[in-house]
């Protein structure tokens, strides 16, 4: 597949997911704000490394990347990327300094550095077709790595949590 064919599956992909993700970022802001966060929209090269937003509290900044909720989720797990659709390094290693995984209810905000280690230490070294917790997985023609985690391990190492504010 040529890098024009390429460029064209990730902005596809962006199109499709687009709106859902706009949605998530507008709860995020909004329940971070209430959790008494101020909220700074990323530059374009901030979102290309993986931050969405960056938040400040006290002395405290923190460069976030927002994940909005998945099927997935619903069941007890959070997909995890190591590598994106076109094989370079996933989300799991960009310049974020924390993860904010939307779930029905909150987000769990995750330092991705300790996310990284979890993932790294549980992780099956043996890519399969199909999703299973702890295993690496490649969706068909595409050239990108994921795993699924269990919800409750994400749960565990988050650094803190924002109860989702709902907006229109």
């Amino acid at each position: 597949m040529n890098m024009g064919a390429i460029t064209r599956q990730i902005q596809a992909a962006k199109q499709r997911v687009a709106p859902r993700g706009r949605l998530s970022e507008k709860y995020f802001i909004s329940s971070a704000q209430d959790a008494g966060w101020r909220v700074y929209q990323g530059s374009e090269d901030d979102d290309i490394a993986h931050t969405d937003f960056i938040i400040r509290k006290s002395r405290q900044n923190l460069r976030v990347d927002v994940k909005g909720q998945k099927s997935v989720e619903t069941l007890g797990f959070i997909w995890v990327e190591l590598k994106n659709v076109i094989g370079k390094k996933g989300w799991l290693y960009g310049s974020a300094d924390a993860i904010a995984f939307e779930t029905p209810v909150m987000f769990i905000v995750v330092p991705r550095e300790s996310l990284a280690r979890l993932v790294e230490a549980n992780i099956v070294d043996k890519i399969l077709p199909y999703p299973k917790p702890w295993h690496k997985y490649c969706r068909k023609d595409r050239k990108d790595l994921l795993t699924v985690v269990p919800l409750g391990d994400i749960i565990r190492i988050s650094e803190f949590k924002f109860i989702k504010k709902q907006v229109n």
